[in-house]
């Protein structure tokens, strides 16, 4: 009994010691930017070698790189276009998938098992198969260089057809025939009754919806390059130039880029974590 609980504590001690190195591992990083964020250009580095308390901890404190990312190249604009493009997508693709998933799941008509096969199948085409097509298409549309550019290639998605498929199959049809009984509408049965039971799911997928259009870099760089629409993931490039890296304007844009999105992450990983985990109701 004293071997077993012997082990068992120090299984625990590498377990959670595992765990500690991991997380400093993956914090220790963010911690770097932060603080070089808030240090003056020039120090940044400096005390980069040999490895000390002062390569993390500024003897300085600067915001001059805060206000040369506002002011000088007002980072504003690609911020706002961002939380714009995001936030559009985001409506329009809940929208759209929740209909999409909710016909896959309750409604019978010719084509179905095919269409969703190929719904199935755009999950595993790679974005760099189909970039030039898009470009072409949005080319020929004289979407480049839009918002629209942006949005509309990002709403239609496979994977959120299909979460929100799983999710509307598990709702018993029971609820669906009675409020048909009393006359409900296909669509006030999908507004009233379906959208309500699966707030963790739509809070899922808006949240997968949101930080795929924030972190997205090719697909803008390509298509909407200009400055007027520029987003985030396509300024912070404009800091690596021909003369030098801009190391103080990265980490204060790497540091706002990275908050911005946890602020919306953390009230709502309650509602997240039970969207993936979530195994609906049952008949």
């Amino acid at each position: 009994m004293k071997k077993r609980t012997v082990k068992h504590v120090l299984f625990g001690t590498v377990q959670y010691g595992l765990m500690l190195f991991y997380a400093v591992f993956l914090v220790l990083p963010v911690f770097f930017s932060f603080m070089s964020s808030i240090r003056p250009s020039e120090e940044i580095f400096k005390y980069a070698s040999p490895f000390s308390l002062s390569t993390f901890i500024p003897r300085q404190i600067s915001l001059e790189s805060f206000r040369s990312l506002f002011v000088d190249y007002e980072f504003m604009k690609p911020l706002v276009n961002t939380v714009v493009v995001c936030a559009v997508t985001v409506v329009l693709g809940l929208a759209l998938n929740a209909l999409a998933g909710f016909a896959f799941a309750k409604f019978r008509f010719r084509g179905k098992h095919v269409l969703f096969l190929m719904v199935i199948l755009t999950m595993m085409i790679p974005f760099e198969a189909i970039a030039i097509p898009l470009y072409s298409l949005c080319h020929q549309l004289n979407m480049l260089n839009t918002k629209s550019a942006l949005i509309l290639p990002a709403v239609a998605n496979g994977t959120y057809i299909f979460l929100f498929k799983n999710a509307f199959e598990e709702i018993p049809d029971s609820l669906a025939e009675s409020a048909r009984i009393d006359g409900a509408s296909w669509l006030a049965v999908f507004t009233k009754i379906y959208i309500p039971l699966t707030k963790p799911i739509m809070v899922s997928a808006g949240l997968l919806i949101f930080f795929y259009q924030w972190q997205s870099f090719v697909w803008p760089l390509i298509a909407a390059n200009a400055p007027e629409v520029r987003v985030v993931q396509v300024a912070l490039s404009v800091f690596q130039q021909e003369n030098g890296t801009l190391w103080g304007e990265i980490f204060a844009a790497s540091v706002v880029t990275t908050v911005l999105p946890l602020m919306f992450f953390f009230p709502l990983q309650k509602y997240y974590k039970m969207g993936i985990s979530t195994s609906g109701m049952k008949e």
